[in-house]
């Protein structure tokens, strides 16, 4: 059984994203559930971004009006695109990126980015 093979088959009660990562750039993988179905992202290029946006289910979740999926337009891709117009240096350029008014949900009262078992925090 591979590590994460758990996280996507417990049963759970509502939609949710994990990002599992290893000690090892290949070792990462985002986890994208339903309350029924699991879909696995693995890093494209050497990376991998999560954000609130299924994209692996994306076009087999129905989306119900003013749900997460419906408003979760294109937040991904952004990540990618800021990431490639400008590489992150330190891990507040990745905050800055969360930030950005086309990643950023309306929602959204913090972020958080564990370092070296340290988690920075940014209210927005």
């Amino acid at each position: 059984m591979l590590p994460w093979e758990a996280l996507a088959s417990t049963p759970i009660a509502s939609h949710c994203l994990l990002l599992v990562t290893g000690t090892r750039r290949s070792q990462m993988v985002v986890i994208e559930r339903t309350p029924t179905r699991f879909a696995i992202r693995h890093p494209e290029d050497g990376a991998i971004f999560v954000t609130n946006d299924h994209v692996a289910l994306r076009s087999n979740v129905t989306a119900a009006p003013g749900s997460l999926q419906a408003t979760s337009c294109r937040r991904c891709e952004r990540i990618r695109e800021l990431v490639q117009l400008r590489p992150p240096a330190r891990l507040e350029d990745c905050l800055d990126y969360l930030a950005d008014d086309d990643v950023r949900m309306t929602i959204t009262v913090q972020q958080m980015a564990p370092q070296s078992g340290a988690v920075s925090l940014r209210i927005p």
